[in-house]
């Protein structure tokens, strides 16, 4: 068993709050990221669950016992760093076999267990190599095997993949995904990247400035992200957050924007239930928008000012009054300079309360 689970834990250096009452569970045997920019405490939480650093309030539990003050050597964790260390001077083999040997392993039962991972993580033939001699890749692996050996009950990964170039992190993501279908053992993972974190987790938790934001399935962070901050870091390109304002004093409500309105039956939203003047940040994925030329009675009308091409496809930054929104494109023929045709999802719109930056739940 490997559940880990989180209560109001804090950690603070100095006058800096790193992590503020941060709580959270981790099942046995699922895999969790913990996600957000640098400096937002998810090293500093990995490091408190490992061991390294001592909460100032709150609890950390390993399989429901309390492990604040237990050291890190007991807490049957096994902990993999964004740089890897590679002991030098000893094979691959040693590597893997170092802290089996530190547990006083018999030389038959170290054999047996390194070459067993060995070749799950399809290093064998590496095994009588010299570690430093390995490209980086490889040396990925055996810093894992090295952390495998143990079979312990938690794995925790400080940003593993960042120091690898875009291909080879790409195909270690898909190794790391294959190994914890197999091995299932419980997955603590630390990333600044959204796509390792959506890809490799059954939950992700999104941090900023030392907070927890969102607990939630990658699923529903992407379509149900309860604040601005969410809405703003989850997607690729990121949500269009614009920001508006209630006018429901006439006899048709609206939101006024910088040089167009939305009124409230296309909205699909109770604008009535809000007070006039209210500011909020109006949220919708790029492609959410559909974009056509000609007269067809889009819901907005815009121009082209810049297209950026993915290969397959296109951001477009589309001029509305004053307002830009960020559509993505399959149209080649588009040209800076169109006049497009706006259609808006009305199901795919999130309304936010620009004061506190949450979400507002008044659909229909």
């Amino acid at each position: 068993m490997g559940e880990v689970k989180l209560v109001n834990v804090s950690k603070t250096f100095g006058k800096q709050e790193a992590v503020k009452n941060l709580s959270f569970e981790v099942p046995d045997g699922s895999f969790v990221s913990l996600l957000g920019p640098s400096g937002c405490g998810k090293t500093t939480t990995l490091r408190m669950i490992a061991g390294l650093e001592k909460p100032d309030q709150g609890d950390i539990l390993i399989d429901g016992v309390r492990v604040n003050d237990v050291p890190p050597h007991k807490r049957d964790i096994a902990m993999v760093f964004q740089f890897y260390a590679i002991y030098p001077g000893m094979t691959v083999f040693d590597n893997m076999a170092f802290p089996l040997r530190q547990r006083k392993w018999s030389k038959q039962d170290i054999r047996k267990r390194v070459k067993e991972i060995a070749e799950i993580l399809q290093i064998s033939h590496l095994l009588d190599k010299d570690a430093m001699s390995l490209t980086v890749g490889e040396k990925q692996r055996v810093a894992l095997g090295r952390a495998m050996v143990r079979d312990p009950k938690v794995f925790l990964f400080d940003e593993p993949l960042t120091n690898l170039d875009a291909r080879l992190r790409s195909k270690m993501r898909v190794e790391l995904k294959k190994l914890h279908t197999r091995i299932k053992t419980t997955t603590i993972y630390v990333t600044h990247d959204q796509l390792e974190a959506i890809t490799l987790s059954d939950k992700i938790g999104v941090m900023n400035l030392g907070v927890l934001q969102q607990f939630d399935t990658p699923e529903n962070l992407y379509n149900n992200p309860v604040n601005t901050f969410v809405a703003g870091f989850i997607g690729t390109p990121t949500m269009n957050l614009l920001e508006c304002r209630v006018s429901n004093s006439g006899d048709k409500p609206f939101l006024q924007f910088d040089g167009f309105s939305l009124s409230e039956e296309f909205l699909r939203r109770n604008l009535r239930k809000l007070p006039d003047g209210m500011e909020l940040v109006f949220g919708v994925r790029p492609t959410d928008i559909e974009v056509e030329a000609g007269e067809k009675g889009g819901v907005l009308h815009g121009r082209v000012d810049v297209i950026e091409s993915l290969g397959d496809k296109y951001i477009l930054d589309l001029s509305v009054g004053n307002t830009v929104f960020r559509v993505v494109s399959r149209e080649a023929s588009v040209k800076v300079g169109n006049e497009m045709e706006i259609f808006i999802d009305p199901e795919k719109i999130h309304l936010f309360d620009k004061k506190t930056g949450q979400r507002l739940n008044m659909v229909g």
